[in-house]
């Protein structure tokens, strides 16, 4: 599989994404696809495309706020022997990672202080 292309945005989207934003350069193009994603993106992207895929793994793949969450809460519970006590123990989204979610909060702050 050929490795992922980062490519810097045109000055007309990097200016509107810049001023909608209020960041100055955050984001990048990803080839295949032109996905426009921060630039930490590009510290995580080919490590996430090489993860190896098992027989098993659920994928699930939407666009923003089409339900999405409630998908992965029901996804998670079915895998799970509908294992409710099990779900409110534990952060959904520490049981149904966003593997983007690195490079979406690429601020100074951690994953893991983001989803607590």
């Amino acid at each position: 599989m050929d490795p992922l292309e980062y490519n810097p945005l045109g000055d007309d989207l990097r200016e509107r994404l810049d001023t909608f934003f209020g960041r100055r350069d955050h984001f990048i193009e990803v080839n295949p696809g032109r996905v426009v994603m921060p630039k930490a993106f590009a510290d995580y992207g080919d490590s996430i495309r090489a993860l190896p895929i098992r027989s098993n793994d659920v994928w699930l793949m939407s666009f923003p706020r089409a339900g999405s969450t409630w998908a992965q809460e029901m996804v998670w519970l079915l895998g799970n022997n509908l294992d409710y006590d099990a779900a409110r123990n534990q952060l959904q989204q520490v049981r149904t990672p966003l593997l983007e979610l690195s490079a979406i909060f690429s601020d100074d702050r951690g994953v893991e202080e983001t989803v607590t």
